[in-house]
């Protein structure tokens, strides 16, 4: 039996099928950090090309469902996750109080990471809306990320109807100036499309007063001239 046979034999031992796709990146990408480190032992590489085939392998038995979300997730202008909050369940708490002020005002103000990290998660939760509040897994994620439950109807009943003939898109972010105070936090405006509050952009208006539009008066004016004095 060759060394690829036995890589494939012995990748059943390690079963990672149980693992969402998150998890399997993750480790998967600290594990290769770990063999750009060490891939002059013959050990550590060995073991590396071990666990690509048990990666490979698993992956084949992960559902779409659990590899769906990996990429957008995972990468972010090619880095891990945003590290938000204190830890893991600090983060997932501070992004649901975001989201559920951002349904419930459909404009906030917060620094421009979270603001890009949140609008991921408010695109997705309005697509789970739009399959109605009787479909079992649009109701689960409303009840876990809108920490407010009176908001609940308001998802599926204003901002669902909303966008019923959009496919993405619900989600606006505009860049408003640094935080006064001791970080300068970079900071951004979110909101959803169509909310009750004036345009981020205001239309432009036609303003006389331009050098383009005060040249063109002129110009009229002159042809209308010439125009008369011919006739």
């Amino acid at each position: 039996m060759d060394e690829v046979q036995k890589e494939s034999s012995l990748a059943g031992v390690f079963n990672f099928s149980e693992l969402s796709g998150t998890v399997v990146s993750q480790f998967q990408y600290q594990v290769g950090q770990l063999h750009r480190r060490t891939s002059n032992n013959p050990v550590s590489a060995a073991c590396y090309r071990l666990l690509r085939v048990c990666f490979s392998e698993s992956r084949r038995r992960l559902s779409p469902d659990k590899m769906r979300l990996t990429l957008q997730t995972l990468i972010s202008h090619g880095r891990m996750a945003r590290r938000i909050g204190l830890g893991p369940e600090s983060r997932i708490n501070m992004l649901r109080n975001i989201l559920t002020g951002l349904v419930r005002h459909e404009r906030i103000e917060t620094t421009r990471a979270r603001a890009d990290e949140v609008r991921f998660y408010a695109e997705k939760l309005v697509d789970y809306a739009k399959k109605g509040d009787t479909d079992d897994k649009a109701m689960k994620m409303a009840s876990f990320w809108l920490t407010e439950k009176d908001l609940v109807p308001k998802l599926f009943k204003v901002l669902a109807p909303r966008f019923e003939t959009q496919s993405k898109g619900y989600t606006r972010m505009a860049q408003i100036p640094n935080r006064q105070n001791m970080d300068r936090a970079k900071m951004a405006v979110l909101e959803f499309k169509g909310n009750p509050f004036p345009p981020l952009y205001p239309a432009n208006k036609e303003n006389e007063l331009t050098l383009i539009n005060q040249l063109l008066k002129g110009y009229r004016e002159e042809r209308a001239q010439e125009l008369a004095s011919e006739s």
